[in-house]
């Protein structure tokens, strides 16, 4: 197993510094182009989603990412010290309800359907004062 952690200030600044080290190591530890892609953006979007609800954009919070390679899964969780949230907000919606037009998909509001779609067990706990957002999937492939 292979693990990645980092503990970033809550500024969208720092996401794109994010996005480049889970890329690196999901590459470095044998992922695919494609899976380390989908890797990336899935934390990505958690990460901006820590900053932009837990701190309200706002710099001076602390969110924390662990990401673990294994040989058959992927397992990761993004942390952050803001305001207990809602676990009904954090429910899956049924397909159905996922709006699919243009207009709706521009909008905010598509993170967790991101995540839900390219992580097969997404869940969402409140434990020490942190909110924690654990994510996991098996591992598709190695790149030959």
């Amino acid at each position: 197993m292979s693990e990645l952690c980092l503990d970033i200030d809550s500024s969208l600044d720092e996401v794109p510094r994010v996005g480049a080290a889970v890329r690196e190591h999901c590459l470095d530890t044998g992922l695919t182009d494609f899976e380390a892609a989908m890797v990336e953006l899935a934390i990505v979007e958690g990460v901006n989603n820590a900053i932009t609800h837990a701190y309200a954009g706002r710099p001076g919070g602390r969110v924390g990412i662990v990401l673990n390679v294994g040989p058959e899964f992927i397992d990761a969780e993004i942390s952050d010290g803001g305001p207990p949230v809602d676990p009904q907000r954090m429910a899956a919606r049924p397909v159905e309800d996922v709006p699919l037009d243009r207009e709706s998909l521009a909008e905010h509001g598509r993170g967790l359907d991101i995540i839900r779609g390219i992580f097969e067990d997404v869940s969402f706990a409140r434990m020490n004062d942190r909110n924690r957002l654990k994510m996991s999937r098996r591992r598709v492939g190695e790149r030959p």
